[in-house]
C-alpha cells in the first residue's frame, strides 16, 4: 500500500508540474511592423539655429530596422508648422535579421529656425515615424510643443 501511494503521489506531482498554466504562457510575438514612442525630447526651448535631440524608442519583431546603404532614409521627422520633412539614415540595429529587437535611436535635428523672422518665438510640434526594410511604416508619434526663440 505504501509503495502504491508513493507512485500515485509521484504521478500527481509530475502531472501538475507539466500542466500548462495560462499565466505562464509567453507573451504574444512582437509584430514585424515597427512600433515607436518618444522617450525624451531636449531641450523644450531652443534658440534659433540650435539643435533638438530626440530619443526614440523602437520595437520590431523581425529586426529589420536600419540599412547599410547611407542613401536609404528610414526615419522621418515632420515639423508641422509648415510640413517641413527631415529624413534620416538609420544604420542596422541588429546584426541578425529575423529576431525581435528593441532599442533607442538618438537623433539630432539641427539648425531650427523661426519661419517668420518677425516673430520673437514660435511653437513647433514634430511628428515622427520609422520605416523598416520591408517598407512597413511604424505608428506616428507626436512631440509636445517646443519653443523656438530668437
Amino acid at each position: 500500500m505504501k509503495h502504491s501511494t508513493i507512485i500515485w503521489i509521484s504521478v500527481l506531482i509530475v502531472f501538475f508540474a507539466c500542466s500548462k498554466k495560462e499565466e505562464n504562457e509567453p507573451f504574444s510575438p512582437t509584430s514585424s511592423i515597427p512600433k515607436i514612442s518618444l522617450e525624451k525630447l531636449t531641450p523644450t526651448t531652443v534658440r534659433q539655429f540650435e539643435s533638438l535631440t530626440f530619443h526614440i524608442k523602437f520595437t520590431d519583431g523581425d529586426g529589420d530596422i536600419g540599412n547599410q546603404d547611407a542613401d536609404v532614409q528610414a526615419l522621418e521627422i515632420l515639423d508641422t508648422r509648415d510640413d517641413i520633412l527631415h529624413s534620416f539614415h538609420i544604420p542596422p540595429q541588429s546584426p541578425v535579421k529575423g529576431i525581435a529587437i528593441t532599442g533607442v535611436l538618438v537623433v539630432e535635428l539641427e539648425n531650427l529656425i523661426l519661419l517668420d523672422q518677425d516673430n520673437a518665438s514660435e511653437k513647433a510640434v514634430f511628428e515622427i515615424r520609422l520605416k523598416d526594410n520591408k517598407q512597413n511604416w511604424s505608428n506616428t508619434v507626436e512631440s509636445s510643443p517646443v519653443s523656438i526663440v530668437k
